[in-house]
């Protein structure tokens, strides 16, 4: 899923990017089914997807929040979904074992 924006520099030159939003916690989307033509497929600010329980057919479960996905899945179908560790999570974990490794304490350099 990509976002394109364009900004208005200060200079008035044009410029233009995209920013590619990344799908987290994916082993959570493997139990989502896509929205039936009855149901929204995103919440009404339209920012969040909405989760689609695969496993439930009557009556359905859905819900916007991802951690309302895994309590359901965890007590209605028995399934235990971890997160995933992101890079920065990793990256800022391992900054923060090498300062506290070297006795460094207070600020992060």
């Amino acid at each position: 899923m990509s976002f394109g924006r364009t900004p208005t520099p200060s200079d008035g030159s044009s410029a233009s990017y995209s920013r590619k939003r990344k799908l987290t916690a994916m082993t959570t989307w493997d139990y989502s089914r896509p929205a039936k033509p009855d149901e929204p497929e995103r919440s009404t600010d339209g920012h969040n997807r909405i989760f689609n329980c695969k496993l439930c057919l009557n009556p359905s479960y859905s819900g916007q929040s991802l951690t309302s996905a895994r309590y359901h899945l965890s007590h209605s179908h028995q399934i235990k979904v971890t997160d995933t560790e992101t890079k920065a999570k990793r990256l800022r974990e391992n900054r923060l074992q090498n300062n506290v490794s070297r006795g460094v304490s207070g600020r992060m350099a």
